[in-house]
């Protein structure tokens, strides 16, 4: 029996299929990846963390981060997803996954962004909320999309409105300078990113993005009153 015709498949469905795809791929500010980071503590390797860009079927992608950790014989993990379309060239979110597992305790958020109701709505546990959506609100992943095109258009002040547990937050971030960077990948230019915190905040974000790698992060730093709670540094690019 003839495969094809068995299970329904036309040359013409076909054609349009990977046109569509085609179209899509085309139409994307950058193409999929999956960025492979190990993660530090104090010098120590203590997890892995990866960052992943792909398409989602209808035009749609996907945007998501995954970490695993052991310390101190615990372990931890963190994953956020961000579902999202390309609109006039910036992502627009349409759900936002969170899934934090610590100790003795699992934080689960589930979000969604209607834009033609122009809502915005979700859980965390048993919180939930439906608040208006404004235009150009992003989510924790997407908003990190966002951060890239703005560096590779040149900007050097940035702020995003992000929708955070029902509550909309302005996170800042500034290019404090340029300077190489020795990674798993080789030498590269990059530029050193902060986040701008409320006065009074002893957390403290530091990146380094990498303009030849369609300015990927390579480098992330996290510190919580002078001491580092993690080092994330590439190891591998898939694209």
């Amino acid at each position: 029996m003839n495969l094809r015709k068995r299970i329904g498949f036309h040359p013409l469905v076909v054609s349009l299929l990977l046109l569509s795809a085609s179209a899509a791929f085309a139409t994307a500010p950058f193409p999929p990846f999956t960025a492979e980071f190990t993660l530090f503590r104090d010098n120590e390797q203590v997890g892995q963390s990866v960052i992943e860009l792909k398409p989602h079927g209808n035009a749609e992608w996907l945007i998501e981060t995954r970490t695993n950790a052991s310390l101190y014989t615990f372990n931890f993990s963190d994953r956020e997803q961000s579902r999202f379309r390309w609109l006039n060239g910036k992502p627009q979110p349409l759900a936002f996954e969170k899934e934090r597992q610590r100790p003795g305790k699992t934080e689960i958020v589930h979000q969604r962004f209607d834009w033609q109701q122009m809502t915005d709505s979700g859980e965390r546990g048993k919180k939930t909320w439906s608040t208006a959506l404004t235009t150009g609100t992003q989510d924790l992943q997407s908003h990190l999309l966002l951060l890239q095109l703005d560096l590779r258009a040149g900007k050097r002040e940035l702020n995003y409105p992000v929708s955070k547990n029902g509550r909309v937050r302005d996170y800042h971030y500034a290019v404090v300078k340029e300077e190489q960077l020795e990674t798993a990948l080789g030498t590269l230019n990059v530029l050193r990113v902060e986040r701008i915190r409320d006065p009074g905040d002893d957390r403290q974000t530091i990146s380094w993005f990498a303009p030849t790698l369609d300015f990927l992060p390579v480098r992330i730093q996290q510190y919580e009153d002078g001491v580092q709670q993690g080092d994330m540094q590439i190891r591998k690019l898939s694209r």
